[in-house]
């Protein structure tokens, strides 16, 4: 598999934190074969699995998150990682020398990505491709006066959609409720453009803010805590060049 990890450096005026995000990309219609550097509990769940999507969406996000844990923590031995799940779904990291750090985890199609952090500095990303098949699902989650906001930036309907549809997604990740939220608690109160940044605030979540990135095929949404400063200009030039 092909995979990339950019470091991202955060400055909250007082204090710094540093964060990782890795992407892994599968290149063969075959399975990759990656369950060498895996914990002997991910493998263990791992073989449960019966479908052949389910086993690569597995292997590419807890392969993504292990790379990303790794590069923050420096973990001496991947089989060391331990991603575990929470009874919702998200993600654990159980490792002796990666304590305190956890991670957000996404895939999609043949891409994964996860992003590792401080517990003190929470996180979430969430990609999502874009795909008319997809329009009217997404929409039926998007207000009036999103739609509203996104009509006001020079972007085509779908690349909107899928932005906010991300942002949210990724929202819901760190508050460790994912699809089980009604994204009515998750709508977006402003968006302005920086540079090639969409940055998106939250109604009901004032203390959090996303960064969107759209390119031709994807969307893809890093949300952290609002008063946070930092550049991903680097993430997504790793993400245009690898998906």
């Amino acid at each position: 598999m092909r995979q990339s990890v950019s470091i991202i450096k955060m400055d909250r005026g007082d204090k710094e934190y540093n964060a990782s995000i890795s992407l892994v990309k599968k290149q063969s219609t075959t399975l990759p074969d990656s369950l060498q550097l895996f914990h002997r509990l991910e493998k263990i769940h791992y073989e449960t699995l019966k479908y052949d999507r389910r086993k690569l969406n597995y292997i590419l996000g807890r392969f993504s998150a292990k790379l990303a844990v790794n590069t923050i923590a420096e973990v001496p031995c991947m089989q060391s990682i331990n991603i575990g799940s929470g009874v919702f779904g998200f993600p654990i990291v159980k490792c002796v020398e990666a304590k305190n750090i956890q991670v957000s985890i996404t895939h999609c199609g043949f891409i994964g990505m996860s992003i590792a952090f401080k517990e003190s500095h929470p996180m979430g990303i969430d990609i999502e491709r874009i795909s008319f098949d997809k329009e009217k699902a997404i929409l039926s989650q998007i207000s009036k006066r999103e739609l509203e906001i996104l009509g006001t930036f020079d972007i085509n309907d779908i690349s909107g959609y899928t932005a906010l549809w991300c942002a949210k997604e990724a929202l819901a990740k760190i508050i460790k409720t994912g699809m089980m939220l009604d994204f009515a608690f998750l709508e977006i109160d402003t968006i302005t453009l920086e540079g090639n940044t969409y940055v998106a605030t939250f109604q009901h979540f004032g203390q959090y803010k996303a960064m969107c990135h759209i390119n031709e095929d994807y969307a893809i949404s890093v949300v952290l805590p609002r008063k946070t400063m930092t550049n991903l200009e680097k993430v997504w030039q790793m993400f245009d060049a690898n998906v």
